[in-house]
C-alpha cells in the first residue's frame, strides 16, 4: 500500500515530529534534550503550515507567515541556548533539577 504525498500525508508527519518533541520535553531533565525538543516542536508547526500554504496554489500570506514563525523559532533556540550556557555556568552541570550552587 502506497501512501500518497498529499496534504495529509504531511499533516501525519508534521504530528509525529510535533509529538515527539513533546515527549522529549515532558520525559528529559538534560537541558540539550529539551531545546531539541522544542526545535521539534517548532518543526511541526512549520512542516504543518508548509503543507497547508502549498496545498492549492501559492500563498503569499501562508509563505509570510511561514517566514515569521521560522524568525521566531531561531529566536527561541538562541535565547534558550543562552540560558543553557547561563545555567551551565553557574551550576557546572545539564542536568535541570539537581543543580546545586558552586561557590
Amino acid at each position: 500500500m502506497m501512501i500518497s504525498e498529499g496534504i495529509n500525508f504531511y499533516i501525519f508527519i508534521s504530528a509525529i515530529v510535533f509529538a515527539a518533541g513533546l515527549y522529549v520535553i515532558l520525559s528529559s531533565k538534560n537541558f540539550v534534550r529539551i531545546i531539541a525538543g522544542i526545535l521539534h516542536l517548532f518543526s511541526g508547526s512549520l512542516i504543518n503550515i508548509a503543507a497547508i500554504s502549498g496545498a492549492g496554489f501559492f500563498n503569499p500570506e501562508g509563505q509570510i507567515i511561514l517566514y515569521l514563525i521560522s524568525g521566531t523559532c531561531i529566536l527561541n533556540i538562541s535565547a534558550g541556548v543562552i540560558l543553557c550556557v547561563t545555567h551551565y555556568k553557574k551550576y557546572l552541570s545539564n542536568n535541570i533539577t539537581h543543580s546545586k550552587t558552586i561557590e
